[in-house]
């Protein structure tokens, strides 16, 4: 890899330095997972498990680990497009110390469940359950975690970056630069909002049938929240509206954007012009 602006090879790194950065990186992915375990205990120890088909359960054994990989990946980009050396270290907090300890708290918290709440959590589907939560935390939280990067941690950080730009005059930052970013968190929240608010849509004409309950025709669908739908269909306008604003903007001057977004990952060099 050579240096763009003079053509020769970047100083290389010292072994200090390498390990250095990776046991940076690696203490704040512990942090990460440390956080993670103890929101997950609170969740277990102290909401009520059966309230809302088992909603904290379900956080505490995918939701939280998922983010805390969610995180820890655009952390783990973050230093890579810096050019330090995360390393992999911190890949064993996040698949296997962080789950086994929430789960040893599940471990530890169900049986007072089952003693509490017999009628929900019977005793002969303990050894069931434990299968499928154990299935959740050890393997569907690390293959949510990339989902939760790409729908909420990433566009969200991307606003953070871009705002700290622009408020810092870097010409990196621009105003366009919000958009695809709010597009992917507008997308979120309508899938979010759409799942909450609606029954019976899924399935093969799943489609046919959201689009009948965001235009208020009768279908197959459930209502089962009104005020939600509501808000989804805001945010549907919502999101017509930024697509259009978008394309406006795109089909602007020529090389209106050139120069301030310091260029993307495609962008070739621009071509001298003759003194």
């Amino acid at each position: 890899m050579t240096d763009a602006a003079s053509g020769a090879e970047p100083p290389a790194k010292g072994p200090g330095v390498v390990r250095r950065e990776r046991a940076r990186f690696t203490v704040a992915s512990a942090g990460v997972a440390a956080l993670a375990v103890v929101v997950s205990t609170l969740l277990l120890t102290v909401a009520d498990p059966s309230a809302g088909e088992s909603t904290s359960v379900n956080l505490a054994l995918l939701g939280v680990p998922g983010f805390a990989v969610a995180v820890v990946l655009e952390a783990l980009l973050a230093y890579g497009r810096r050019g330090r050396s995360p390393g992999w270290q911190a890949a064993w907090i996040l698949l296997l110390a962080m789950p086994a300890a929430i789960y040893a708290v599940f471990l530890v918290a169900a049986p007072g469940w089952e003693a509490s709440d017999p009628d929900y959590f019977r005793a002969e589907d303990a050894g069931v359950m434990r299968g499928v939560y154990a299935a959740f935390v050890f393997l569907l939280a690390p293959l949510v975690g990339p989902l939760l990067w790409f729908f909420l941690v990433s566009p969200v950080w991307g606003i953070v970056e871009n705002t700290a730009l622009l408020a810092r005059r870097d010409p990196r930052g621009s105003a366009r630069r919000y958009l695809p970013r709010v597009a992917v968190l507008a997308l979120s929240a309508i899938i979010l909002g759409a799942t909450g608010a609606l029954h019976g849509f899924g399935g093969a004409g799943g489609r046919l049938e959201l689009v009948l309950a965001l235009l208020g025709i009768p279908g197959r669908y459930e209502v089962a929240s009104e005020s939600l739908l509501w808000a989804v269909r805001g945010l549907v306008v919502l999101a017509g509206a930024g697509l259009v604003l978008a394309l406006r903007a795109r089909r602007g001057g020529p090389g209106d954007d050139e120069g301030r977004s310091g260029g993307g990952a495609g962008d070739g060099p621009s071509p001298e012009r003759p003194r």
